[in-house]
């Protein structure tokens, strides 16, 4: 598969929050029902939403319905 359309596909498969990288305890809705621990690796993410700038040359206008994460958090998440 096309290392492009990998992250593409992980950036929207994952939901949205607001336009600039938020604290994870804004940014998600059930936060406070999850275990110090997920709460300690949810605050280890950096979501992006809005208009991102990918180093390839891809722009992605997320707007709030979904949001981007690099490739180290992508990784953390998938993994």
């Amino acid at each position: 598969m096309n290392r492009k359309a990998l992250w593409l596909g992980v950036a929207l498969a994952l939901l949205a929050g607001p336009v600039l990288a938020e604290k994870s305890s804004e940014f998600f809705k059930d936060y406070q029902q999850y275990s110090d621990d997920g709460k300690a690796f949810l605050d280890k993410i950096d979501p992006k939403t809005g208009a991102v700038d990918l180093p390839e040359g891809i722009h992605l206008d997320l707007k709030d319905k979904f949001y981007f994460l690099g490739k180290k958090d992508a990784t953390s998440v998938l993994t």
